[in-house]
């Protein structure tokens, strides 16, 4: 994928900036100005690097009542796969002291998996 550099509406100081390094001063009240869902891209072909203006996106979906949230994905998930904290420090425990932990400190010293503290590989 070719460099690209994306420019959506600005302040002020950050659009006169901008439109100082690419030496076009008009640059900076059209920067300022951006619509919704509009940016200017600047990408690289070959040798060549031309700014297209005022480029349209497209406005995100309607929502259908199907989307799954950031917060109901979490809770689903630790409700699936999340174990209490007080369960998993005895579970490591006993798994330590049942093979015989010689309470090594260096890194990988350990012959533990994530199944053995989820009950996966009891043994």
């Amino acid at each position: 994928m070719p460099p690209t550099a994306t420019l959506y509406a600005v302040g002020a100081k950050d659009a006169e900036r901008i439109a100082q390094e690419y030496g076009d001063p008009a640059l900076a009240k059209a920067l300022i100005w951006l619509s919704d869902y509009e940016f200017f891209a600047k990408v690289k072909r070959g040798t060549d690097r031309p700014l297209h203006s005022h480029v349209r996106a497209f406005p995100p979906l309607e929502p259908r009542g199907d989307e799954s949230y950031r917060k109901d994905a979490l809770k689903t998930s630790r409700m699936r796969w999340g174990k209490n904290r007080k369960d998993m420090d005895a579970g490591i425990v006993k798994l330590l002291n049942r093979r015989n932990w010689r309470g090594s400190t260096s890194a990988g010293s350990c012959e533990i998996g994530i199944g053995d503290l989820y009950g996966a590989r009891e043994r």
